[in-house]
Order: C-alpha cells, then sequence, then structure tokens
C-alpha cells in the first residue's frame, strides 16, 4: 500500500524531471547563442536556468524513490545500492547548486564559494552516474519493469560520464538531451504501473 503510494508520487516526478531536463537544454543553448555562456557539467549559469535546474533536481529525487518503491522487493543490494548512491549524488548536486547561487559576490578576486558548489556539483553528477549504472544493472536484472527502462538508465550513465570527460563541450548539452528521455520513459512507465495497480 504505501509503494504503490510512493510509486503514484515518483511517477509525476519523473515526468516533470523529464520535461525540466529538456528545458534546462533549451535554456543553455538560448544562454550560449545570446551571451556565450557554456554550461559546465551540464549546470546553466541563468538565474532561469538554474532555478529550473532546481526543479530538475527535486522531482529526479521524487523520480528516483517511485523507481525505487515499484522495485526494491525484487531488485537486491545493487539496486537499493544505486538508489542510494543515485539520491545522494542528486542531493550533494543540489547544495552544490544552491551555494553557487547564494555566494555570487567575489572574494579577493575570486569565487571560492562558487568553485566549491560547482565542485559539489560536478561529484554530485558523478554520483548520480554511478547510482544510475547500478540501478539500471539491478532493473534489468530484477524483471519488474521493462528490460528498456534498466538499459536507459545505463545509457543515462554513459551521458553523465560523457558530461564529466568532456565538461564545457557538446558533453554537456548531450546529457540533458539523453536524461531528459530517460526520465520521460522512466516517468510514463511509473505512470502506467501506478494507473494498472489502481485498477
Amino acid at each position: 500500500m504505501f509503494s504503490s503510494k510512493l510509486i503514484r508520487l515518483g511517477a509525476p516526478g519523473a515526468l516533470v524531471a523529464g520535461v525540466a531536463w529538456i528545458v534546462s537544454f533549451i535554456i543553455v543553448v538560448i544562454d550560449f547563442a545570446t551571451r556565450g555562456l557554456i554550461p559546465i557539467f551540464g549546470f546553466p549559469y541563468s538565474n532561469l536556468g538554474r532555478t529550473v535546474y532546481i526543479v530538475v533536481l527535486m522531482s529526479m529525487l521524487w523520480g528516483l524513490v517511485g523507481l525505487h518503491a515499484a522495485q526494491e522487493k525484487r531488485y537486491g543490494r545493487l539496486g537499493t545500492m544505486g538508489f542510494f548512491v543515485a539520491y545522494f549524488g542528486s542531493t550533494l548536486a543540489l547544495i552544490g547548486l544552491g551555494i553557487t547561487w547564494l555566494f555570487t559576490s567575489n572574494v579577493l578576486g575570486q569565487e571560492p564559494a562558487v568553485t566549491l558548489g560547482i565542485s559539489g556539483m560536478g561529484v554530485g553528477l558523478m554520483f548520480v552516474g554511478i547510482g544510475f549504472l547500478l540501478l539500471g544493472i539491478a532493473t534489468v536484472r530484477a524483471r519488474v519493469l521493462p528490460g528498456w527502462c534498466g538499459v536507459s538508465l545505463i545509457v543515462a550513465f554513459v551521458a553523465v560520464l560523457v558530461s564529466l570527460g568532456f565538461p564545457a563541450s557538446l558533453g554537456a548539452y548531450a546529457v540533458m538531451i539523453v536524461l531528459g528521455f530517460v526520465w520521460l520513459a522512466l516517468g510514463y512507465v511509473l505512470w502506467k504501473r501506478q494507473s494498472l495497480s489502481a485498477t
């Protein structure tokens, strides 16, 4: 009963995360075209971009809870560990984003707090990627959700690796599009699953 409520909450969270990732991509493209700003690790610089990114990270947290609730009885320790690693990474990225937003003034000509925040976001993204890999493998093995859900999480891991390997390049853009479509697909599956359990 409690698990189905978490799935019910997680489905819209995953869908919002997918839409917000794609909106974040559009904002970053506009920022680049109008101001020449290149995202680092896919994190936008404009205030609008950061606001949307807060929505991305918070809704990803809800989507992860729904994904975990749908499979927790079948995907074992690997899936549980993947969930906690991805959740921790998303939380760390959210804290890092908050630090960059709060401390934007220069201190001795540098922005150490902003640097700390960007580092937190990068490390958080690394944990998110590792969590996606573990969740993807566990999802394929558990066979609770369609196999392509697990494969899409593994693809998301690869996108995160590209973003981390090439932080100020097309890789930063690619991670947003890939994660947008992955979360839309996962949200659809969770939504469908909670609708079936409600009937």
